[in-house]
């Protein structure tokens, strides 16, 4: 499969398993546990491990070709391959995973009332409780340095 520039695309994150530090997680079809606007039982089906993202860019290496995506949770920019990609093109899809990725920033408390850790410290390290999170996505993609 290929991706376009400005296509919106699911990745992966399926090492995740901190439930509140993986609460912006959804599904194929781009919907958050519980539904979060899914209209049939199929968009409210999980596995829950996507996060949503832009492609910015293509590259074409020596080997094959990959991306720099923008992720909707902090708007960083990173290096994916097309094996750990998704297409989402249904509108109500892209707007459901960019409100679950964007929760966490935007919400003290989730869906249940239990609160919400913030993402990151102070200090920019990032707390234990998200360390599933970070480095199953780190085996999925790279970092772009610039």
């Amino acid at each position: 499969r290929r991706y376009a520039v400005h296509d919106y695309v699911l990745i992966s994150n399926h090492n995740c398993t901190e439930p509140t530090a993986c609460a912006n997680l959804v599904n194929r079809y781009g919907f958050p546990e519980g539904g979060g606007g899914a209209t049939t039982s199929e968009e409210r089906r999980g596995p829950y491990f996507y996060l949503l993202a832009q492609v910015v860019s293509v590259h074409y290496g020596e080997d094959a070709q990959y991306y720099t995506v923008r992720r909707e949770d902090n708007m960083e920019e990173q290096r994916a391959d097309a094996q750990w990609m998704e297409l989402i093109t249904n509108l109500a899809g892209i707007d459901a995973a960019r409100a679950a990725a964007r929760k966490r920033e935007t919400d003290s408390h989730g869906v249940d009332g239990r609160s919400l850790h913030r993402a990151s410290r102070v200090d920019g390290s990032v707390p234990p409780w998200l360390r599933p999170c970070t480095d199953g996505l780190s085996n999925a993609t790279r970092h772009v340095r610039e």
